[in-house]
């Protein structure tokens, strides 16, 4: 029993080579390896504790390149006013997009003691992310794409500030981005450079995942949930909502946001007291 989380890091293992070595199959047989690839992550961060945040942190990366690929390789993320759709975003892409911003934005919040490889992988697919948004906004409305340009820039210079002359060459996207020595920043200008470049390097696979890895987690006690204890709040008064709540593997507590829902689907994220 006592080499069990030796041979669940070992599966972990080969899953990741075998999702490395599928890359050079057509994109429907690497997507379906990635999502078969995903289940199986799932199912053994579900039984064998000791690994569940690897495992975990290795199924949300593989479901990101899963994403990524059906975004790029389909159509309407990057064809527009012609189309006979009137330049609408299928449904389908435009739900991939809102699943690959929400999967960077976990893989780059919710884990912690993640090893400098794994860390700069992960600040790509957010800088790759960022690029799609763009060229999605870009390509299937008319309103200013000023804003997802900006966040664009922003995060590639920070990133690119990040690795190394000597490593460059190992990050394809940022290196092939970066020659472009783009002097006009103009939405339709980056949107029609980053094309072809985030066709041509999707993101990189991984190649190990540290049994180290922590996910932040929090076990809420109270409020209780359940259909039984609506909170009914009226506009103008305050409503105090009691919340215990253990928080485990969150290195910077400052950065803890609580979310609170509402009827009407709007999300407002709450910064706790110190002294809670």
């Amino acid at each position: 029993e006592g080499s069990l989380p030796s041979e669940a890091a070992n599966f972990i293992q080969s899953i990741l080579h075998r999702v490395s070595m599928s890359r050079r199959m057509s994109s429907a047989s690497h997507i379906n390896i990635l999502q078969a690839s995903c289940n199986e992550l799932e199912r053994i961060a579900s039984v064998q504790e000791s690994i569940s945040d690897p495992a975990t942190f290795a199924r949300l990366y593989l479901e990101g390149q899963a994403v990524y690929e059906k975004i790029v390789r389909g159509y309407s993320w990057s064809h527009n006013k012609s189309s006979g759709a009137g330049g609408e975003l299928a449904p389908a892409t435009r739900t991939n997009i809102i699943r690959l911003h929400t999967i960077a934005n976990k893989l780059n919040s919710m884990f912690s003691y993640v090893d400098a490889e794994n860390k700069m992988l992960i600040r790509i697919l957010k800088v790759k992310m960022l690029a799609v948004r763009l060229v999605c906004v870009v390509c299937n409305s008319n309103k200013s794409a000023k804003a997802e340009s900006d966040e664009f820039l922003t995060e590639f210079e920070a990133v690119l500030m990040d690795i190394q002359d000597k490593d460059l060459c190992k990050y394809k996207f940022m290196e092939a981005f970066n020659a472009l020595a783009l002097t006009d920043s103009k939405p339709g200008q980056l949107a029609n450079k980053l094309k072809p470049l985030l066709i041509k390097h999707p993101p990189v696979s991984l190649q190990s995942v540290p049994s180290s890895v922590k996910q932040a987690k929090a076990v809420i006690h109270e409020p209780v949930g359940g259909s039984e204890t609506v909170l009914k709040c009226l506009a103008g008064l305050v409503l105090g909502i009691r919340m215990d709540a253990e928080l485990f593997n969150i290195p910077d507590p400052s950065l803890l946001r609580v979310c609170i829902r509402a009827a009407d689907q709007v999300n407002q994220l709450s910064v706790p007291k110190r002294g809670d």
